[in-house]
């Protein structure tokens, strides 16, 4: 009996109440046309609420009219759970006006909380966290004054500290592939990651909830066992959707997908033509963004496992290619993506060129056990204990996304960020000294951070290598107090650094020059 129905009937089982599942990294893997007929079925009948929403990475497309947000506007939603949220501008409206429930956990847990589900468990215990925003014991994860349910708890077993997350339990699994066969059987070979498909799917089954997934037409012959991502058991619903988008408001591309593998040259042309701008900002680099990743970048060797983080660390990749470097080493992204060169900006979570595919719970035990070498990342504030802010300030709702799940246990963490924001303009002479024309008027250096996204303190146990890169000097996290290595020529190391940061750091007495 064929599991295909119209869109209007998968939609249909949805229950006030329900917990829902949504398989999505920020613009690829949307199902987009299942959420935007939820959307129409709230607004015509009135008839559901209190719905709670389980992500572990976004749907967004920072546009309050994209499809799969809309019902987000909506009274039926009552919460939502998701690894970051600012690509989400309905959700974080909502939430920063207390009409919905928002939390914020890392991305590889709540990944590894869909993996635990399937598993039957009540609880995940994990390390990542510890001393982090999510410990009771540090900071908050619910992220107004009515996200007051308690998800995390710290607790001790056999000695040792943990964080114990509350596993959630899912009625409804929506999620989106590309071909199907009468029986459900879901493979996903235009997709741009599997993210937790699989994993969301046996979820839900065990909990007795309905797994709908939208897919692009029916396979078109027969496909190898490997290729199917969802078995058939473990899927209710399937509707087709000829019009469905591998990633929002872009064409199928086929490098990105894996049909297609793209030559050393081209992907070195992609690096150099696609790293131009910084991707947050739209914005051309500026001289402090190409002195941070030239001198970043430096620090790479053969051999190394790679994160780089979106923004001015996506130029150590552009640096990368500078020096002949790229094809020494491996960069890996959250979704899954493994060799090749991870697609920043709004296409981030795509790979182009990928060597293989696993999914994120995969990909984050890697994270979690260790495996990268070395991480370039971006911050919003840096703070005297060794504490660095990455997701949150009191102003702007922004999410962890994956920053703890990678810095808190890669061997080597580089933190690239300007000195200031906010209007800074630097200028860099023949002689390559460094003059700061205007300084910025938000300062990244403070007493304390306003959120704890990495911490010393799990720094100092792992003997982690930390770094601080910016355009004027390079610091290393040593215990918990930061020491200046090397300065850039032109800048005077009292005026333009110690006055301007608000707690007392070292200056080794092997004082360097930046070399870029």
């Amino acid at each position: 009996m064929s599991k295909v129905v119209s869109i209007e009937k998968a939609i249909s089982v949805i229950k006030s109440g329900d917990s829902i599942g949504i398989n999505t990294f920020f613009t690829i893997g949307n199902p987009i046309n299942l959420l935007e007929k939820l959307n129409e079925r709230i607004l015509k009948k009135h008839d559901l609420k209190d719905l709670s929403l389980y992500l572990s990475a976004p749907m967004g497309n920072w546009d309050e009219n994209f499809a799969a947000e809309r019902f987000l506007n909506t009274e039926a939603v009552k919460k939502i759970v998701c690894g970051h949220y600012s690509s989400m501008p309905i959700a974080c409206r909502r939430i920063a006006n207390n009409e919905i429930e928002g939390y914020n956990l890392p991305m590889g847990i709540l990944s590894h909380l869909f993996r635990a589900a399937a598993c039957g468990e009540s609880l995940l215990l994990s390390k990542i966290g510890l001393n982090l925003f999510p410990d009771p014991t540090v900071g908050v994860y619910g992220l107004n004054d009515i996200s007051t349910e308690k998800l995390v708890e710290r607790v001790k077993v056999m000695g040792e500290d943990f964080l114990a997350y509350k596993v959630p339990k899912l009625d409804v699994a929506i999620i989106r592939g590309t071909y199907s066969d009468v029986n459900g059987n879901i493979s996903f070979e235009k997709e741009y990651s599997v993210i937790d498909a699989l994993s969301m799917a046996q979820a839900t089954k065990l909990n007795g909830g309905k797994v709908i997934v939208q897919v692009e037409k029916m396979a078109p012959g027969h496909r190898r066992p490997w290729d199917i991502i969802i078995p058939g058991m473990l899927v209710d619903m399937v509707v087709l959707c000829p019009d469905q988008e591998q990633r929002v408001n872009a064409n199928y591309d086929s490098r990105m997908s894996g049909d297609v593998k793209p030559t050393a040259e081209q992907l070195i042309n992609y690096v150099i033509e696609n790293t131009k701008k910084v991707a947050a900002s739209g914005k051309e680099r500026g001289v402090a963004a190409e002195i941070i990743s030239k001198r970043a970048e430096q620090c790479l060797r053969a051999g190394d496992n790679v994160n780089i983080g979106i923004g001015i660390p996506e130029g150590v990749a552009y640096q990368a290619v500078q020096n002949g470097m790229l094809d020494k080493i491996t960069l890996l992204v959250e979704s899954g993506g493994i060799g090749g060169v991870p697609v920043g900006g709004r296409g981030f979570g795509a790979t182009i060129g990928a060597d293989s595919y696993m999914s994120m719970a995969q990909m984050f035990d890697f994270y979690h056990g260790g495996g990268i070498d070395k991480t370039f990342v971006g911050c919003m504030e840096v703070d005297e204990k060794g504490r660095v802010n990455a997701h949150s300030l009191p102003d702007r709702i922004v999410g962890i996304g994956g920053f703890a799940d990678i810095t808190q246990n890669a061997k080597n963490v580089y933190f690239c960020t300007t000195f200031t924001s906010g209007g800074l303009k630097v200028e860099l002479d023949d002689e390559k000294n460094l003059k700061i024309v205007k300084e910025g008027s938000i300062p990244k250096f403070v007493k304390k951070v306003h959120a704890v996204s990495f911490s010393a303190a799990n720094s100092n146990a792992l003997n982690q290598t930390v770094y601080v890169v910016t355009e004027r000097c390079l610091f290393k996290l040593e215990n918990e107090s930061w020491t200046i290595l090397e300065i850039m020529r032109g800048i005077d190391l009292q005026k333009d650094i110690l006055d301007k940061i608000p707690f007392e750091v070292k200056v080794s007495e092997n004082l360097k020059y930046m070399e870029i």
